[in-house]
């Protein structure tokens, strides 16, 4: 899975937008996202805690983040496609796109 945003370089502003399109929705209050200088960190706490590390890859045209490591609770197992499914949503609402 990886997340890309052409044209954005600073992930600061990247989950700022993602953060403020998830604004009062379900989805924003049980989500967080800790950003580093070679990671993004989106953590999922809602009976249980799921965590998905994605590495940094700075690019000429943008940046992106690849999945590296996933840490899924067992009660977040069943719902995991549907997670990933609206966050997407998300993520192409604030000009970037998941694939795979």
């Amino acid at each position: 899975m990886e997340i890309k945003y052409k044209n954005d370089t600073v992930p600061e502003e990247i989950v700022a937008r993602i953060k403020t399109e998830l604004g009062g929705r379900k989805l924003g209050k049980i989500l967080d996202f800790v950003i580093s200088s070679t990671s993004l960190e989106v953590t999922i706490k809602k009976m249980g805690t799921s965590v998905l590390t994605f590495e940094r890859n700075q690019q000429e045209d943008g940046i992106s983040w690849v999945l590296t490591q996933e840490k899924i609770a067992l009660t977040h197992r069943p719902m995991k496609k549907d997670m990933v499914e609206k966050l997407a949503v998300v993520i192409r609402k604030t000009g970037g796109e998941m694939v795979g």
